[in-house]
């Protein structure tokens, strides 16, 4: 994820000089749907075109693509239908939001995973345990 976002950064900084729009496209997974179907649909062609994979989503940048061409740039990135796989799409179309988005993923990526409680294995008891050493016999001291 921040290799993508670093990535993206960097393109949508270029584009943003040269006059270009771009899109970042953030798609949620429908569920049955997993991240291994979702890479073997996305099948990015153009220069600059770039995707990350995580587990809930499927995040697409399309390099010089107008917001009015979204659509049609899907179609021909993925090669399934959007609504086969994906229940929620999310478009972000301007340079500060795409920055922005960009921003909330990198924070997300960095904090650990939610811990599921119904799963979660119960603590282990440390495989350690105190020994007393057993009391060392007296010496009676003779006189």
């Amino acid at each position: 994820v921040v290799a993508f976002a670093e990535q993206v950064c960097a393109l949508t900084q270029q584009a943003e000089a040269a006059g270009l729009a771009c899109a970042l496209i953030s798609l949620r997974f429908a569920p049955g749907t997993g991240p291994d179907e979702a890479r073997a649909c996305c099948r990015p062609v153009r220069n600059g075109d770039l995707f990350c994979v995580e587990p809930d989503a499927l995040h697409l940048f399309l390099y010089a693509c107008w917001p009015e061409h979204v659509d049609e740039a899907l179609a021909h990135v993925l090669s399934c239908p959007i609504e086969t796989l994906f229940d929620d799409e999310i478009r972000y179309t301007e340079p500060a939001a795409i920055l922005a988005a960009l921003d909330t993923l990198v924070a997300r990526a960095a904090q650990p995973p939610p811990i599921d409680t119904a799963t979660a294995a119960a603590p282990v008891s440390p495989a350690i345990r105190a020994v007393q050493p057993a009391p060392l016999p007296r010496k009676t001291a003779s006189a």
